[in-house]
């Protein structure tokens, strides 16, 4: 899909490979040594909180995420609606950590 529309993606030639590395080695890739890619695939696996999966520290690559999972710091990572009548659906799942 990326190399298809490559001219919408305002990417210089090593960004763009380093998404298409991303996306390519996600679900099953071993860990590269693109710390780029690490972050990438981190933030995505932090954010399962969203479809009800609780983010494995075993599967995450940097100290900080490491440290998010292992002590269920999910607050840090934002979510909070500026709106106090409807709170966003982050809160919801995350207040099960309190």
């Amino acid at each position: 899909f990326a190399k298809k529309h490559r001219d919408l993606i305002p990417l210089n030639d090593i960004q763009f490979k380093q998404l298409t590395d991303a996306c390519k080695g996600h679900t099953y890739g071993e860990r590269p040594e693109c710390i780029t890619i690490n972050t990438c695939w981190d933030a995505d696996r932090l954010d399962l909180l969203r479809v009800g999966t609780i983010p494995d520290a075993k599967r995450l690559h940097n100290k900080e995420a490491k440290r998010i999972a292992n002590e269920s710091d999910f607050l840090v990572l934002g979510g909070f609606d500026s709106n106090s009548q409807n709170p966003s659906p982050f809160n919801k799942i995350t207040s099960i950590f309190k």
